[in-house]
């Protein structure tokens, strides 16, 4: 399994990002990192991790071409080529739970769904006053990404 991570100047919050990634209790996991045009130190956070953890890798890009929005294009990139039969993204402001990865899985096959997202929950109260809320996460398989046949038509989708 692949986990992908777009992120765009997130030195504040990509390090427990990455420390909860790692510390998930999914065997084979692999965490891909989009470098989405960092113009902070988001880069060299990202290759810390990377030295202490063969399973992270960083690519880089130069932003998105004209047409495409910031985070599609770094999913599109990190997606890319990749062989692996669920793809979980999460953004690089979220901490997840040591079991979350296996949790979606087990969620899609349990209910029989290719796509299972999850929108958190507030971990820490925002510093402006209000509650800081992940964004979603999901999981998806097996493999649309990649134009492979679904196990059944129309795939169904499942909150969770």
């Amino acid at each position: 399994m692949t986990v992908v991570v777009p992120a765009r100047d997130e030195e504040r919050s990509i390090d427990r990002c990455l420390t909860a990634l790692r510390a998930q209790d999914y065997a084979d996991l692999r965490i891909v990192v989009v470098d989405d045009a960092f113009a902070d130190r988001t880069a060299g956070i990202v290759r810390r991790h990377a030295e202490q953890d063969p399973r992270v890798t960083l690519i880089g890009t130069s932003g998105p071409p004209p047409g495409w929005a910031g985070k599609v294009h770094a999913l599109h990139v990190g997606t890319a080529g990749l062989d692996t039969d669920w793809l979980p993204c999460f953004d690089a402001d979220t901490e997840a739970a040591p079991d979350l990865v296996g949790r979606l899985v087990a969620a899609a096959r349990r209910d029989r769904v290719d796509l299972v997202s999850t929108s958190g929950r507030a971990a820490r109260p925002d510093p402006a006053g209000g509650c800081c809320r992940p964004s979603t996460s999901c999981c998806s398989s097996p493999r649309p990404w990649t134009g492979g046949a679904a196990r059944r038509s129309p795939s169904a989708t499942a909150s969770w």
